[in-house]
């Protein structure tokens, strides 16, 4: 397996990232990319497609626009035959951003979502999982 890069918010800065995956063949960016996030432009179609670049979701992207992005990892997806990935997380902030403009109310998986993943994830036993939050519960 080729060496894969992950990579941490980017928050649209496309000139840094794309300086980043110019310089790898492989990478995993891990939530707060800027997908339909206010303020920020499309991301970097074209230098994705250069190499074998992704990325999951994060409370700084939104879920709507990340499902239509080529190079989404859906939340409970195994990629590289061994990497679970799971995005989403919750704002903090939230009561200080807009619905819809800067905040977006399924940013985090529902409950119901979270069981489908929990049942995925123990059919396929995976070694490593990617996550943009791990549940406050493992922090302590």
């Amino acid at each position: 397996m080729k060496t894969i890069r992950f990579i941490g918010d980017v928050h649209g800065n496309w000139k840094r990232y794309n300086k980043i995956i110019n310089e790898c063949d492989v990478s995993i960016q891990v939530g707060d990319f800027g997908v339909g996030f206010s303020g920020h432009s499309n991301p970097p179609y074209d230098h994705m497609k250069k190499g074998d670049h992704k990325f999951i979701r994060s409370n700084h992207d939104n879920p709507n626009v990340c499902q239509m992005h080529p190079f989404w990892i859906q939340d409970g997806t195994l990629i590289h035959d061994k990497i679970f990935c799971i995005g989403g997380a919750k704002s903090i902030d939230a009561h200080y951003r807009t619905e819809g403009y800067n905040w977006w109310v399924n940013e985090e998986l529902s409950y119901k979502e979270f069981l489908i993943v929990c049942d995925v994830y123990e059919k396929l036993k995976p070694s490593i999982i990617v996550a943009h939050e791990m549940p406050e519960s493992l922090t302590y």
